[in-house]
């Protein structure tokens, strides 16, 4: 079982709203004690980050990975969480997923 505070170490909680860290904590302690552990990958994304990803795979190259433009997203508001479980990020250190990097895993 791995500690919430680990989890979340290495993403800014500046901007994040202090009840929904509370709770992502206990989401993640939870998960953890059922043998799931996630790194915590981003929580707070600006309006012009979350428009970027909108617009990729519409107008950009890629793949479509969100139908919230900017200001529809929690991560705007800093109540969303973007998670990756920590053996994916493990495996991905060998092809240098740039999520994983974030997590400082």
């Amino acid at each position: 079982m791995t500690d919430a505070r680990i989890l979340l170490s290495k993403v800014d909680r500046t901007l994040a709203y202090d009840p929904f860290i509370a709770k992502l904590y206990q989401i993640l302690e939870e998960a953890s004690a059922r043998g799931y552990d996630f790194w915590v990958t981003l929580l707070f994304r600006t309006y012009a980050a979350q428009m970027r990803l909108y617009f990729q795979g519409r107008t950009l190259p890629g793949k479509i990975v969100t139908k919230a433009r900017g200001g529809e997203s929690g991560h705007c508001f800093g109540l969303a969480a973007d998670l990756r479980e920590v053996w994916a990020c493990l495996g991905a250190l060998l092809w240098g997923h740039a999520a994983c990097a974030v997590a400082g895993v």
